[in-house]
């Protein structure tokens, strides 16, 4: 029997997740952190099983909450204000490191060669100059931390541009899914509606919309180069809950999750550089 800290522990939690895409279990990072230990006196052709048990989302609040003192000693700082009171933003997690990470590991996964080879894919995406600025950018994290706070916890995994990404897109179904509570009648809904398809419209363009979701999404789309069809689907799969907002079967329900929420994870994966068969079919089970 080996035992760890609450510290190793919460680096096996980092490396499983940043490494493989799977969140474990506080109690499964134990062991994540005692066999990179053991894999570190192993032969590079060696394999290592873990039993990893249980789902970490259940962990992820747990986490954000334990990170402002464990984070800063293992190089994962979130710097959440203790004081809410406070006026300074929210700084984002530093910058994932693969190949850092992978020499201090002592073994390659194969997801993480997967994700060096998508760092490729990333690197030809259009880097043009952004034209959302830091507020744009703070203010989209804020609609989602306060809206979508499971998800946004998610997000702090990804590479600071990505999350910038995200937070953008996610911040625009925010403001989707608020339609249909601040408009007083449908035909006002339906104009809000018309306005987003528009808006697709012109960030396609080059042409983005003077607002700062619409500034940070034009930024997601020509950095990762985003596929239209998911923020079509998404307003248009929102604008359909406004006509008909129940469901009478089971599969109502299931395509429902996968043309809405599928929708949010595939962009998701594009900003990360997964474009594969495989990784949709996830992302159409998990929505």
């Amino acid at each position: 029997y080996l035992a760890v800290t609450d510290t190793q522990a919460l680096e096996g939690f980092r490396m499983l997740t940043q490494l493989e895409g799977i969140i474990p279990a506080l109690e499964s990072s134990h062991a994540v952190y005692q066999a990179r230990c053991v894999a570190q006196q192993m032969s590079s052709d060696t394999q290592i099983v873990i039993c990893v048990s249980g789902r970490g989302d259940k962990d992820v609040n747990t986490v954000a909450e334990v990170l402002p003192t464990i984070g800063p000693k293992i190089g994962w700082d979130l710097r959440f204000q203790a004081d809410p009171t406070k006026k300074q933003p929210l700084s984002a997690i530093h910058s994932f490191s693969l190949p850092a990470l992978m020499q201090k590991t002592g073994f390659r996964s194969t997801a993480a060669r997967y994700l060096s080879a998508s760092r490729g894919s990333m690197s030809g995406a259009n880097h043009s100059l952004p034209v959302s600025k830091a507020p744009d950018v703070e203010y989209c994290r804020r609609l989602v931390q306060q809206h979508d706070l499971d998800n946004y916890l998610v997000s702090l995994f990804s590479p600071r541009p990505v999350r910038e990404a995200v937070w953008g897109i996610r911040a625009m179904n925010v403001e989707l899914v608020r339609i249909s509570e601040v408009t007083t009648s449908t035909t006002a809904a339906q104009m809000r509606f018309a306005y987003w398809h528009d808006a697709i419209k012109r960030l396609y363009s080059d042409d983005p919309v003077q607002t700062p979701i619409s500034r940070c999404v034009h930024d997601a789309v020509r950095r990762y180069s985003i596929s239209r069809t998911w923020l079509r689907r998404l307003v248009s799969e929102r604008e359909r809950m406004l006509e008909s907002p129940t469901f009478e079967t089971v599969a109502d329900v299931e395509k429902y999750g996968e043309r809405a929420y599928a929708c949010l994870i595939h962009p998701h994966l594009e900003a990360l550089g997964v474009r594969d068969m495989h990784a949709d079919n996830a992302a159409r089970a998990i929505g």
